[in-house]
Formats: C-alpha cells, structure tokens, sequence
C-alpha cells in the first residue's frame, strides 16, 4: 500500500513555549525531547548495515560505539520517567494522560518497563561502566578478566607512515577487542553472543517504550505550548 505521509510544522518562540510557567515540568520535558532525538541517532548508528564514513575498523567497532552511547542515554530517559511519573508538577499532564486508555497504557507500560530490575540493573551497570564513553572501573575489570583468560583476547595495533609527505599514523584496532570485554563484563553465564544480542533487545525495547511514552507527553501536552 502507498503511504501518504503529510507535514505540518508548527513555529514557536521556544522561550514563550516553555520558560514562561512551570520551570520544574518543562525542564524535564526539553531533557526527554532531546534525549529522544540522541536515542535515534544511537540507536540508527548501532543498527545500520553500514556507515562506511565511521567503519575504520570495521561495522563490529561503530556497532559497539552506538550501543554504548545508547544506554548512557537510556540511564537519563529512567531518570527523567520515574522523576515525572512522581511529580506534582506532572499531574495534570496524567490526568489529561489518563483520559485516553490508550495513552495510559503506553506511558504506564513505559514507566514499568524502566522500573522492572532486571532491565534497570543491565541499564545501570551499562551506563556506570561508559557513561563517561570508558571508565576506570571497566578498565579494571577488562585488565582482571584478561588475567583469568590468557591467549584469548588477541587485538591489533597498526602504524601507517607516508615516507613521500613524512606523515604518520596509527590505528589502536585493540580498542575494540577492549571495550567488547569490558561490555561483556556483566553477562553472567551468557555467552559473548547471547549478551550481545540481550544488549541489544533491551536497547531496541527500551527505546519502542520511551518513543510511545515521549510521543504521549508531545501530544497531551507539548502540542497545546506551540499552538
């Protein structure tokens, strides 16, 4: 079937849209907005077939990049929903909410999603361990497994040198071999591959539910700031 897509782009001052009441709602409204437009962005880069601009050691290392990015990003979005699923200043954004049966069930659905442990622990410790991009506990931990594994994690280190122009350069191909243990850290008795792919279903759940939920609050709320 031929799809039959239609624009409509409302224009508004951005300060009578949200710096004019309610500083404590709409703060938390412009963060999930833009944390909604990383999470794209992210989660494009981690699931595309190919970026060769970004592939200069192949689609395994931008995957892992953008995986990593996407659940620093995920860490702010539970932050945001649990902080306005609690707040006074977000009740009558529910009430409208909850008027709709539909709408309810996506943001209810999203706020547990979020809560629900286990999602929150790989969400956690993903984001503790690179919301900095590569933190000194994770390096830690890289350097006690390779330990425990010797002669199993083999990376490269390449140099390249224009002899004609006298430039020079050099490729750390290891890094990539360093940041999958690292991410690898907290599977448990999961096999590299079976985390891999656990990393990426939450990831790709957790952003279905934080679209339906930011969807819910531009259509119960943002829309009314810019008409």
């Amino acid at each position: 079937m031929a799809s039959n897509w239609k624009t409509k782009v409302l224009v508004k001052d951005l300060q009578v849209a949200f710096g004019l009441t309610n500083p404590e709602l709409n703060a938390h409204v412009i963060r999930l907005s833009v944390l909604y437009e990383d999470l794209k962005i992210e989660l494009t880069g981690s699931g595309a077939t190919e970026i060769a601009r970004l592939e200069f050691y192949g689609k395994s290392a931008r995957q892992q990049y953008f995986i990593r990015r996407t659940f620093a990003t995920l860490y702010e979005f539970r932050e945001c929903f649990d902080h306005l699923d609690k707040s006074v200043a977000f009740e009558h954004v529910k009430r409208r909410i909850e008027q709709d049966p539909d709408a309810a069930k996506r943001w209810n659905d999203c706020v547990e999603f979020f809560r629900d442990p286990e999602n929150e622990q790989i969400i956690t410790d993903q984001r503790h361990d690179f919301g900095g991009h590569f933190g000194e506990k994770a390096a830690r931990a890289v350097i006690k497994e390779l330990a425990q594994e010797p002669g199993t994690v083999i990376g490269e280190l390449e140099f390249n040198r224009d002899f004609t122009n006298e430039k020079a350069g050099m490729h750390l191909r290891y890094a990539e071999e360093i940041a999958a243990q690292a991410m690898h850290r907290h599977r448990g008795k999961l096999t590299h591959a079976e985390w891999r792919e656990k990393l990426f279903t939450t990831a790709k759940s957790a952003f279905e539910h934080a679209a339906q939920a930011v969807h819910v609050i531009v259509i119960c709320y943002v829309w009314d700031r810019f008409r």
